[in-house]
């Protein structure tokens, strides 16, 4: 036991002992690594200090108005292009340098304590602005930028400096307070020239990647240079005519479009240098009696020729920049559109990239799912690289996640850039491709979404620096790549989905063929069905409105017996006594009062059963509303007293009589069947204005109404029977009693007519129906003046003589009219038939003025007959008699010529007065023809 302890004793002992010395050299090691970064930033920060020295007494050197304030001033360029290159650490190096230039030239040491902090808080405004906002070290690669550089270091931060420095003087009794503005103009002056002279052309020259002089630009490096030093020697320093200095212009063109961004600030710097050995040597277009003047003008010459070549080298170079990318961009869609699958389009496109970028050989790399692996599957270099080795090791790498190249970008999802492989310890084939010569490379990722599908990568002989947008580019380029993909596979998916789209469509089809001819039938049947239906309900409707003629037709043949009864009777009177004129004018009146009586009644029950469109004209409700009252006061039982309040001024509502008076004959019969053992039907008439119609009414439009009430007394109904009543076949009534289509009828009528209906009901307390109609404006009564005038007009011309064809199946009719006509002074032409009436018209055409035409005749209609009479003479007037003529008619027969339309029965006088009025107007129309 005491050996063991001893043992372990022993080896614990010698563990901890090697631990101690172990960190006692980690120590030591970063002690010395500490101690050699702080002598370099020491060293760093002395050869600042001295450099800037040495340019701050080369700017003193030619300060004339004070000994501090120089209008040429370098150091200013050279502390932000320190700061910006190498970072903020070297601020002392600054303080330093500036301390000791003007505490050896004038001032106390306040003084020059407040001028070095100022130059130190000047370069690190405008180091901290560039960074923040301008994109600092690449501040010139893009225009908008150089514009912020110019506002942030030579505009605002070197007004600190000239604040620093010219109130230390002041206030140190070095200088006087009223030279205090020209003093700080010069000081800012001479800070701002720097920066816009030096330290573009330190960052320019000093940030990567690094110019290489290529041989086919050193001739025409060498031409420009030896054209820039001619001119400038020209114009500066031989002293040519004023206003010259511009043409300097021309070479920095060339520079700038050449050779980009160094030539420009180099071209601008050797043109500033020469211009200010002349200017010092009173020589060139800026040299003035006093020099300090001098400087001043030529500063300023100087800022605008620096700013010129900045922006235009920006300009410039922005503009090939955005070119390349386009035409690597085009380049790339055209493969994908082109490629069929990936492969080739990957190669394609590996290509197009090394050409356009520059590269010597590329790679693409896929997923391979399986072993969670990158594998590569192509490479491409041009015939005159030769780097078969490197080929060899890449085409067999396998590379998981952070692995090489490929792993990182696969790791990342974003594209890296690596700008020399040397100093990439995690790249695999690093040796293999330094030993072919192979330094810089970039690659970037095909991706769907956030899913890496593969890699792309390419290498290039040279040393590159990160150039973003470029891969900003091409991680574009490698979306597309991923869409490609997915475009790809999808299609592949959707050939399979045809294929078993094909399939199915086959067996569908099969399956459809034998169900065709079932659904054919089916279709058959369904069709005969709904045929069926639709004539039952035409039945139906119709058969309600037959229902409520057989209602009114025994009351309607009993007051027509009585009507010919008392017709007979007078007649007889008439022929067997021997009577007074006085007694047979007052059996005349009789008998024409009954006459009238039965064509009234004939007319009610035509306008309740005839089958019409609707057609609205000008209509007094008042008159429909009598008509339904007479048909009713005959036809109900005498145990219903029917009464009538009527609104004598109501003004014309647009209305179609006959189906108006469907609607109240349907509410009434419906009625009469409440009011079994009698009682009370009312019929009221108003004019409502818009302001007093029912607002619980949704219906109701902004308008005056006629409002139409029609109450009985009988049993009412319940709330949801009363809900109900205006849907179609909805009855109370015992089957065979009743359709179920009235009041739905009714409903209908008044939406057409743009109105709408109301119900109160009780039980055991009546019913109350409303129709609500939109009133007539201004047109109503225009049209039934309209109306009157035509009347009057054909009054006037009556008893004119003429020639008047009658045509007429009724020989009865045919003798009245002959005689009537004749003792009026016309001649008469009389046709039984219409073949007759066509042959006589043909005979006598140029006599006959007016054809009164029958419409009901034998062997030819009165329809075919009027069309046979138009062919022969297209101006005959023509006046049409009927008993009976359906509205939609009438319409067709004016439009085809017909003169007028009178209804049977009618006076006799009437028709002499129409027919007098149209032979006067046809002979005053042939008056006013004028002859040639």
């Amino acid at each position: 036991m005491c050996i063991q302890f001893g043992v372990r004793l022993s080896i614990q002992t010698a563990i901890e002992s090697e631990i101690f010395f172990r960190n006692k050299l980690l120590r030591a090691a970063d002690k010395d690594l500490i101690m050699r970064s702080g002598f370099r930033t020491l060293t760093e920060i002395l050869v600042l200090a001295a450099v800037y020295f040495c340019a701050g007494k080369l700017g003193l050197s030619l300060a004339y108005l004070h000994a501090s304030a120089s209008a040429v001033w370098p150091p200013t360029g050279l502390a932000l292009a320190a700061l910006l290159l190498w970072g903020y650490r070297l601020c002392p190096g600054i303080f330093l340098g500036a301390f000791l230039v003007n505490v050896t030239t004038q001032g106390s040491v306040a003084t020059t304590f407040g001028i070095a902090a100022g130059n130190t808080l000047e370069a690190l405004l405008g180091a901290w602005a560039i960074n923040r906002f301008a994109n600092g070290t690449k501040v010139f690669e893009r225009a908008r930028n150089i514009f912020k550089f110019v506002l942030f270091a030579p505009i605002l931060s070197t007004a600190v400096s000239a604040t620093f420095g010219v109130t230390s003087l002041t206030l140190g009794g070095f200088a006087q307070w009223n030279q205090y503005a020209p003093i700080w103009f010069t000081w800012w002056l001479g800070d701002a020239v720097g920066d816009l002279i030096v330290a573009p052309i330190l960052l320019i020259w000093l940030t990567p990647p690094y110019f290489q002089l290529k041989t086919k630009w050193i001739v025409e490096a060498a031409g420009l240079l030896l054209s820039l030093i001619l001119l400038a020697y020209l114009v500066f320093l031989l002293g040519i005519p004023s206003s010259s200095e511009y043409i300097m212009l021309l070479p920095l063109l060339w520079a700038a479009f050449r050779f980009g961004q160094r030539g420009a600030v180099t071209s601008a710097f050797i043109i500033s240098a020469i211009a200010l050995a002349g200017t010092l040597n009173s020589v060139g277009p800026f040299a003035h009696a006093n020099p300090h003047e001098s400087l001043l003008h030529l500063q300023s010459f100087m800022g605008t020729i620096a700013i010129a070549a900045l922006v235009l080298a920006a300009v410039i170079s922005e503009g090939r920049r955005a070119e390349h990318l386009l035409e690597v961009q085009d380049a790339v869609s055209r493969i994908l559109a082109e490629s069929p699958a990936l492969k080739e389009a990957a190669a394609k496109i590996v290509q197009v990239l090394c050409e356009r970028s520059g590269c010597d050989l590329g790679a693409v790399w896929s997923m391979d799912r399986a072993s969670g692996e990158l594998r590569c599957f192509e490479v491409w270099h041009p015939p005159s690289i030769q780097a078969s080795q490197f080929e060899a090791v890449t085409r067999e790498g396998r590379f998981s996640r952070e692995t090489d190249l490929p792993g990182q970008v696969w790791s990342t999802g974003r594209a890296v850039w690596i700008p020399d492989v040397a100093t990439d310890s995690n790249l695999r084939r690093a040796p293999v491709a330094i030993k072919e010569g192979l330094h810089s490379a970039f690659g970037f990722p095909i991706k769907l979404g956030d899913k890496t599908l593969g890699v792309i990568e390419c290498f290039s002989r040279e040393v590159r620096e990160p150039d973003d947008r470029f891969l900003q580019m091409v991680s574009d380029i490698g979306g597309q790549l991923g869409q490609f993909m997915e475009r790809k596979h999808a299609d592949e998916l959707v050939r399979q989905a045809k294929n078993d789209l094909v399939k199915a469509n086959e067996e569908l089809e099969r399956r459809v063929q034998e169900r065709t001819a079932d659904l054919k039938q089916a279709n058959a049947v369904l069709l005969r069905t709904i045929e069926e239906q639709k004539k039952l309900e035409e039945q139906l409707r119709q058969a309600q409105k037959m229902e409520s003629i057989g209602t009114l037709a025994g009351g309607v043949a009993h007051d027509f017996n009585n009507i010919l009864n008392i017709i007979q009777g007078y007649s007889d009177l008439i022929g067997r006594e021997p009577l007074t004129e006085q007694q047979i004018n007052e059996y005349l009146k009789t008998i024409d009062q009954q006459i009238k009586r039965g064509a009234t009644l004939v007319r009610q029950l035509l306008t309740v059963a005839r089958k019409t469109k609707t057609h609205l004209a000008p209509t007094d409700a008042n008159s429909f509303v009598l008509t339904i009252s007479e048909l009713i006061k005959q036809s109900f039982p005498k145990t219903i007293t029917v009464a009538l309040d009527l609104d004598h001024g109501l003004p014309p509502v647009m209305a179609d009589s006959n189906q108006l008076s469907q609607a109240l004959l349907n509410i009434c019969v419906n009625a009469r069947d409440a009011m079994p053992a009698g009682g009370k039907l009312t019929v009221r008439t108003e004019k409502i204005d818009q302001n007093k119609v029912p607002d619980r009414s949704l219906e109701a439009r902004p308008e005056s109404y006629v409002l139409i009430v029609i109450s009985d007394t009988g049993m009412g109904m319940e709330e949801e029977v009363r809900e109900r009543i205006f849907e179609p076949f909805f009855t109370t009534k015992g089957i065979g009693e009743g359709t179920g289509l009235g009041l739905a009828i009714v409903y209908g009528i008044v939406k057409e007519h743009n109105g709408f209906i109301e119900v109160e009901s009780k039980p055991g307390q009546g019913t109350t129906f409303r129709l609500y109609l939109p009133i007539l404006q201004s047109q109503g009564k225009s049209l039934v003046d309209e109306s009157i005038k035509r009347e009057a007009a054909s009054r006037k011309y009556a008893n004119a003589p003429g020639t008047v064809l009658v045509v007429e199946d009724e020989e009865a009719m045919v003798c009245l009219l002959r005689e009537v006509l004749s003792k009026a002074g016309y001649q008469t032409l009389t046709a039984m038939d219409g073949e007759e009436a066509i042959d006589l018209y043909h005979q006598h055409k140029d006599e006959i003025d007016v054809v009164v035409l029958d419409l009901g005749l034998p062997k030819v209609t009165g329809f075919d007959v009027m069309r046979k009479l138009k062919e022969q003479t297209p101006g005959v007037s023509i006046i049409i008699t009927t008993g009976y003529l359906q509205p939609e008619l009438k319409p067709e027969l004016l439009q085809a010529g017909v003169e007028d339309c009178i209804y049977k029965p009618y006076l006799v006088d009437d028709l002499v007065e129409k027919v007098g009025s149209l032979i006067e107007h046809s002979r005053t129309s042939s008056k006013l023809i004028p002859y040639n």
